[in-house]
């Protein structure tokens, strides 16, 4: 009777361990895979590449980006479970695509940053009759529609300013 006993106590414990064991292999397969999947990611893309073609190409990079999709190299699946195949695959495609859109994103704004500096900054821009565009020519007696007259007006010095920005006066 003692060995029945023995045996019961054993198939119980071994019943409520195996799984529970399983289980917590499982969850460190998925980690492991996550984990390895971002790892060859960050050095597979050419961070350099999706800056540059963000710069030069600007939204056009982008798009790219998002519908862009790379395969990781099938020997990493060697001998792997097909749940760890999968997580790796969605880990490698999603860190993939973060990186090339990130990089792309960030090439495409500096460029734009640039363009509308330089624009900002030009001569052409820039009114020679009322001076800094962004201080004298948008004040309210030098835009369209004013009631003042020539001589009223803090723009400039008299008719000019009113001919340089298209106000009839």
């Amino acid at each position: 009777m003692n060995f029945l006993k023995i045996c019961l106590l054993l198939y119980v414990s071994l019943t409520l361990i195996l799984p529970a064991q399983l289980f917590a292999t499982e969850v460190s397969d998925i980690y492991t895979a996550k984990k390895e999947a971002e790892e060859v990611a960050d050095k597979n893309v050419n961070k350099a590449c999706w800056f540059g073609g963000g710069f030069f190409m600007n939204l056009f990079a982008v798009g790219a980006a998002l519908i862009w999709s790379s395969s990781p190299d099938p020997a990493a699946f060697a001998g792997k479970s097909p749940e760890y195949i999968r997580t790796y695959i969605d880990s490698y495609n999603s860190r993939t695509k973060r990186i090339q859109v990130t990089y792309s994103s960030l090439g495409c704004a500096i460029a734009t940053t640039l363009v509308v500096g330089a624009f900002l900054l030009s001569e052409d821009f820039r009114d020679e009759a009322c001076g800094d565009p962004l201080t004298n020519c948008f004040k309210s007696s030098c835009l369209e529609g004013s009631d003042e007259t020539e001589e009223t007006s803090s723009c400039g010095e008299g008719s000019s300013c009113s001919e340089g920005n298209g106000s009839g006066g």
